[in-house]
């Protein structure tokens, strides 16, 4: 929990002014894994996101995939082969098409959505 007072120019409590809540820190939310926030939880959910996704959203990797379901050996697996298809040199020009523009178009998109969602 977060705290605040009026203040003068200098930074002092004005006379007659109380302390007021400015925030509190939210409950966990239920069944949660990885400790998030429900923000972090509401904008890592595929409910709120938009319907189209790039295709470097890492919502579609299925390591993360394994990980949301608690299986860490598929996870782990996962994650080393996709790092090894990373580094394998190739040019994969349908997974790497995305311009700075699209991902900040995304971005701005699923930050909207949050937004309207409260």
């Amino acid at each position: 929990m977060s705290q605040c007072q009026p203040c003068d120019s200098e930074g002092e409590p004005l006379p007659s002014t109380e302390l007021n809540e400015a925030w509190k820190l939210a409950n966990a939310p239920k069944n949660d894994k990885f400790q998030y926030t429900h923000f972090a939880h509401k904008i890592n959910s595929f409910d709120t996101t938009p319907k189209k996704l790039l295709a470097s959203d890492s919502r579609l990797r299925p390591d993360r995939h394994a990980l949301e379901q608690g299986d860490l050996s598929k996870a782990g697996f996962e994650k080393s082969s996709d790092d090894d298809d990373d580094d394998d040199g190739d040019d994969d020009s349908e997974s790497n098409n995305s311009s700075g523009f699209e991902m900040e178009l995304t971005r701005d998109v699923i930050a909207s959505s949050l937004m309207n969602s409260f």
